[in-house]
């Protein structure tokens, strides 16, 4: 996905119009990026609002939903974004790689999308400054861009999808796990087995507790 801000190239409303048009033909399950839920999706649904174009990518027609999330991690305020799209499971690499340790070990201290790239051999164009592409370069270093991301996105993904397999659990709960997520999801499967968690409702677990038409739930009212 290739962002559009104020200086770029060209007719930016044709442009909006032709990519919304190529993405709802091409009709991805899981549309892949590198960072794209920090700048990609903001940027274009800012520039769908500022020509009041509606940023229809879900299935439905529907916009995309950005969630926002606020924590603490090792003493630091973190921000995080969660980009939902109907009927889609959108992929952000760089999530990944920016968790994951193989990029340690090989020393990459900048995870960029072109060092990332760059150590599983997909020899991205380096010598290009992102933040001032040269117009004649603009097709060439997108689509070098796209292809980089893609391609870092089946290394990625292959393992999701494996994993989604195994728990048999949508794809997307793996996508957008939290760190003790798929922990939860095992051991609570486990603790289902044992009766020791359910997913039923305490006026059928419990009959002895219902008083006249009301259940207590979620404790003994008199322990």
């Amino acid at each position: 996905m290739v962002a559009l801000g104020d200086e770029v190239i060209g007719k930016p409303k044709e442009t909006i119009l032709e990519f919304l048009e190529h993405y709802r033909d091409r009709d991805p399950d899981v549309p892949i990026g590198f960072n794209d839920r920090f700048y990609d999706y903001p940027t274009l649904m800012q520039n769908c609002n500022r020509f009041r174009i509606k940023c229809g990518l879900g299935r439905d027609g529907s916009q995309p939903y950005i969630l926002q999330r606020e924590f603490e991690r090792r003493g630091k305020g973190r921000l995080e974004h969660t980009i939902l799209i109907c009927g889609r499971v959108p992929f952000d690499v760089d999530k990944e790689t920016q968790d994951d340790y193989v990029p340690t070990i090989a020393g990459l201290k900048n995870r960029t999308q072109n060092e990332v790239a760059k150590h599983y051999g997909f020899n991205p164009i380096d010598n290009v400054d992102h933040a001032h592409i040269p117009e004649d370069k603009l097709k060439e270093v997108n689509l070098d861009d796209a292809r980089c991301a893609y391609g870092l996105g089946q290394i990625y993904f292959r393992w999701m999808w494996e994993l989604a397999e195994y728990l048999q659990i949508p794809v997307d709960m793996i996508v957008r796990r939290q760190p003790s997520h798929v922990g939860n999801i095992v051991l609570g499967r486990q603790y289902h087995e044992r009766g020791i968690i359910s997913d039923g409702a305490n006026k059928d677990r419990f009959p002895q507790l219902v008083s006249g038409k009301k259940a207590n739930q979620g404790a003994f009212g008199k322990c």
